[in-house]
Order: C-alpha cells, then sequence, then structure tokens
C-alpha cells in the first residue's frame, strides 16, 4: 500500500512540473505596421478614443496648459529672423520669452518639417527638440502669422496659433568706440539727445556722450562725444555711404581730452531705425582722415532738445598761457607778464610772449610769429592758412613747433587745427588770441604730433626786443 502511495505521489510531481508557466503580454500595432510587446501586470485591456486639442488664437499651448500672447518682437540677425512671444506684458530686455522661433528668412512663408536646419524653436528659453510643423510669414503691415504643431520628445504637444502685431527690435552694444592703430578705447554711452528739426524736410541732430548730462552741453563733462545730423531722406531710411554720400550727412567727433574735434571722413557707414517702442538705434562705423576709426553703436531712447549747438568746449585764457597734456590734464598755467616784439626786414612780427617773473630768456615763453596780413585780419583758421601766409609757432615749455609752409623753415609741421586772432589799435596795444592741438600735417601727406594742447591770451603793449 504504501508502494501505491508514493508512486501516486511523483506521478502528481511530474504533472505539476509539465504545467506551461504564463506572463501577461500587451501587443501593440504601430502605424508603420510593425508590432511591438510589452509586459505588462495590472493591464486588463486597452482603448483608444481621439481626444482635442485646445482651440488657439493668439495663444500658445503646451499639452492642456494654455497662455495667451500679449506681446511678440522681432530682432533682425544676419540671415534670419528671430521671433519671441511673450506670454504676459514685461520688460523684454530682462525677461524670458515663451516661445522663440529663429526662422532662416529664406523660409519665410514655408511650411517647415522641424528638426532641420532652417529654423530652431525655444520654449521658456530651453531649445526644444521637436517634431512637426512650423510656418511663420508676415501679414499686413506690422502683422506677423504663425502656425506651430509640433511634439517634444517627451510626446509633450507644443503649439501656438498668432496672428498679430509685432514689434520691431534692434541689439546694440550703446557704446562709442575709437581705435587708432594698436590702441583701442571704448566708452558707454550714458547720454543721447536729438534735436528735430523746425522745418519739414530738414536734417534731424543727434549727440551721444560718456557723461551722464542733463543738457547737450554738459557732454564736455565726459571724455568724448559724437554729434551726426541725417537727412530727412535717410532718416529711419538706407544705409548711408558716409564716403560718397555727403550730402545725407554731417559728423562731429569731440575727443574732450585734447579739447580737439574731427569731421573729415574717408569712409563710413550710417545705420538709423526706429523700433517698435519709439526707441532709437544708430549703428555709425567711420574712418577719419588720420586713420582713426570711431564706432557708435546705441538702441534705447533721446532726449529731446531745442539745439544741440557746438559741443567742443572753447578753452579760456584771460592773459595767460594754459598748456594741456595729450590726457587733458593742465600741466602748465601761467600769467603773461613782461613781453616784447620784433619785426624783420620782410615786414614779419615775432612776439614774445613770456611768462611773468621770468626773462624773456626762460623757456617759459611762446613765440609767435606772423606776416603783416595776419595782423587785423579777424580769427584765422590755421589749417587753412595756404602758402603764402607766415605763421611760426614755437612754445617752449613744450614740444610744440608748428608752421605755415611760408614760414620756411621745412619742418612741415602744418597744423590741421586750431584758431588764431591777433589785432592792433591806434595804442599799438595788442589782443592775441591762439587755441591750437600739437597735430600737424607733414608735407609728405602723413600726420604727427603728440596731442598737446596750448591756449593763450594777451592784451597788453610789448617792449622792443
Amino acid at each position: 500500500m504504501k508502494k501505491i502511495i508514493a508512486a501516486a505521489a511523483l506521478l502528481i510531481m511530474a504533472a505539476t512540473t509539465m504545467t506551461a508557466q504564463t506572463k501577461r503580454v500587451m501587443t501593440v500595432i504601430q502605424k508603420d505596421g510593425t508590432q511591438k510587446e510589452y509586459k505588462v501586470n495590472s493591464v486588463e485591456r486597452v482603448t483608444f478614443t481621439d481626444v482635442e486639442l485646445p482651440s488657439l488664437r493668439n495663444q500658445i499651448a503646451f499639452d492642456d496648459n494654455v497662455e495667451s500672447v500679449a506681446k511678440v518682437t522681432l530682432l533682425e540677425q544676419g540671415g534670419n529672423y528671430s521671433f519671441d512671444l511673450y506670454s504676459e506684458e514685461a520688460d523684454t530686455a530682462n525677461a524670458v520669452p515663451t516661445l522663440r522661433i529663429v526662422i532662416d528668412k529664406d523660409s519665410m512663408g514655408q511650411e517647415l518639417q522641424l528638426g532641420g536646419e532652417a529654423a530652431k524653436v525655444y520654449y521658456k528659453g530651453q531649445e526644444a527638440s521637436l517634431t512637426g510643423t512650423l510656418q511663420v510669414r508676415f501679414g499686413r503691415t506690422g502683422m506677423v502669422v504663425i502656425n506651430l504643431e509640433s511634439e517634444t520628445a517627451a510626446y509633450n504637444d507644443l503649439r501656438c496659433r498668432y496672428t498679430s502685431n509685432y514689434k520691431q527690435v534692434y541689439e546694440a552694444s550703446n557704446v562709442i568706440a575709437v581705435q587708432k592703430g594698436a590702441a583701442a578705447d571704448s566708452s558707454a554711452i550714458l547720454s543721447a539727445f536729438v534735436a528735430k528739426p523746425t522745418t519739414t524736410g530738414a536734417a534731424t541732430t543727434f549727440a551721444f556722450g560718456d557723461a551722464e548730462a542733463t543738457t547737450p552741453d554738459n557732454l564736455v563733462n565726459g571724455t568724448k562725444a559724437v554729434k551726426v545730423s541725417i537727412s530727412a531722406l535717410k532718416l529711419y531710411g538706407d544705409t548711408i555711404d558716409m564716403a560718397n554720400d555727403p550730402n545725407s550727412y554731417t559728423f562731429q567727433y569731440i575727443d574732450y581730452g585734447t579739447r580737439e574735434a574731427y569731421s573729415k571722413v574717408t569712409a563710413g557707414t550710417i545705420v538709423t531705425k526706429q523700433d517698435g517702442d519709439g526707441n532709437l538705434y544708430i549703428n555709425l562705423v567711420a574712418t577719419l582722415d588720420d586713420g582713426r576709426l570711431v564706432t557708435v553703436d546705441y538702441c534705447g531712447p533721446v532726449v529731446e532738445a531745442d539745439t544741440i549747438g557746438n559741443l567742443v568746449p572753447e578753452a579760456v585764457a584771460e592773459n595767460q598761457f594754459k598748456y594741456y597734456n595729450a590726457d587733458g590734464d593742465l600741466t602748465i598755467d601761467r600769467k603773461i607778464g613782461t613781453s616784447y616784439i620784433k619785426t624783420d626786414s620782410k615786414g614779419n612780427t615775432t612776439f614774445y610772449l613770456v611768462a611773468e617773473g621770468e626773462s624773456r630768456y626762460s623757456d617759459y615763453k611762446a613765440v609767435i610769429k606772423v606776416g603783416a596780413d595776419l595782423i587785423n585780419a579777424g580769427e584765422l583758421a590755421l589749417n587753412n592758412l595756404g602758402d603764402v601766409a607766415v605763421f611760426d609757432l614755437k612754445f617752449m615749455g613744450g614740444s610744440l613747433q608748428l608752421q605755415s609752409y611760408a614760414a620756411g623753415h621745412g619742418y612741415g609741421n602744418t597744423p590741421d587745427n586750431g584758431k588764431l586772432t591777433i589785432t592792433k589799435n591806434d595804442n599799438d596795444e595788442y589782443d592775441i588770441t591762439l587755441d591750437v592741438v600739437n597735430h600737424y600735417k607733414t608735407m609728405y601727406g602723413t600726420y604727427g604730433g603728440d596731442n598737446t594742447h596750448l591756449v593763450l591770451h594777451y592784451t597788453g603793449t610789448f617792449e622792443k626786443y
């Protein structure tokens, strides 16, 4: 009997061992016809339904999260347009757009398959890897149409429907930069002014400087400024070729360190635009005749002024001479004392303006020789003396020696700036005013000088030398 029971037990064990083990598998037939199997534990059955996505109108949707678009800006970047869509009114200079679309200009109006190089989409600051379609096109003036139907790699829906206005924006470094040879200097633009024309068709004048100024006159407190006038035909329009279109602009760069102004341009361009908020965008690149490169790159508000006026400071001296180094620092400031005069056989007059308390042999004197035709001739531009007028200047307190061609020294240090006035009355009293920077043009067409600056004024009589 025990043998029968043992045999039955073995048969039961054998039957149990031979019973098949099972698992629950879900078979998914995909759109391309292939099948995938997934192990499941708790799934009983699967059903499929079509869920209608939210209908959008000037809105952005990430799955079921729908946000209304409050502002759209457009920035041109080379061959691309960059559209920023903000879901609420914000300071667009600092806020991260909800949606940014960067699209090749040549692809505007086309329905694009995402994933290529023609367009990139950013959602809340992060570039999104998307599949789907995108179309961006311009509508009526100032309007853009955007249609985005896409899905992220994590199967989230990212969609947008927008047909409305946009604002043009520009990017700028907001600096004035000056480069001459290897030396470069740039300053942040802290003040910008505009003087609008009082008559139709006249030019508009702008001024930019690195001083915090409430009026254009206050720009003198900085280190540099630029004054530029744009004709009505070219303002906010075509690019100005500064070399070939001189009637469309006037230009002046002022170096307040040397109190010198530059306006002769050999090459350059000016672009002006107005953004959607009424701000000015200007990009000016000018090569001056001395090789200096001046750049103004600015986008922002401008303060209206009745007039820009003369931004070049007037140096003032009263019976004294003042000598400034190349950085604009006053290094010699002396009253003029007993001074001397000498006339040569050619009718030229030499004035020896000597510092108070010094002898006529001292280095603290300015020596000015002029032809008789320059006395009582009004204010003279020293860069326009020609080949006949005699002008010769030596300042013994500094390395300054300038002369006209007719002075006959052969140095060729002809000043390219400055002004001189010498008047004489019936009592042999003279009034002499001189303001000049040590910068000159040589007979070879090159430029030199150390940009030191001499200002002097004297009223009185002279003793014979």
